[in-house]
């Protein structure tokens, strides 16, 4: 038996690293959820490639297509400047960020965000995740356990799951 499903949306879920959680709903309201590995995402990607070569030439789906593939090139070209590093936050020093890490070394980084006296009450000598790109602190994110001993992920400056 083939069940139909229809696409209901597409969420980033940040665990270890993020993951695209793709949901889909059957006609009785059934929920299902895929998880496509790199590999199927780029097998979708090149077969419609191969569907748009069979369409008409003036179609306004080979323009979409075009403009989402030129979005994908420039979001490559952004993600070879990123980099994510784990280490101790030390101190804030010169309009800049010191975390010491594994190698021994500080690291002096430019946060992107404004940084403010609350910020730094709160976050000064923790073990913190930075998400940097193209030489600039995006975010910073700190796990910590609560007043119940549960583990409590907090990231700077907020973020919320991208649909």
């Amino acid at each position: 038996m083939v069940k139909k499903l229809r696409f209901s949306k597409i969420d980033l879920v940040e665990r270890v690293g993020a993951l695209m959680l793709i949901t889909y709903l059957d006609d009785d309201g059934n929920m299902y959820q895929w998880a496509p590995k790199w590999v199927d995402v780029e097998n979708i990607f090149i077969k419609q490639i191969n569907i748009e070569r069979f369409n008409k030439p003036d179609s306004g789906w080979l323009n979409k297509f075009s403009k989402t593939a030129q979005n994908v090139i420039e979001g490559a070209q952004r993600i070879k400047g990123a980099r994510k590093l784990s280490g101790h936050f030390e101190k804030y020093e010169n309009e800049k960020l010191v975390i010491s890490t594994s190698n021994k070394y500080n690291e002096y980084l430019t946060p992107a965000f404004d940084v403010n006296l609350r910020f730094l009450d709160e976050w000064l000598g923790t073990s913190v995740d930075i998400f940097e790109l193209n030489g600039m602190v995006i975010r910073i994110r700190r796990t910590y356990q609560d007043e119940d001993y549960q583990y409590q992920t907090e990231e700077y400056p907020p973020t919320s799951t991208v649909s």
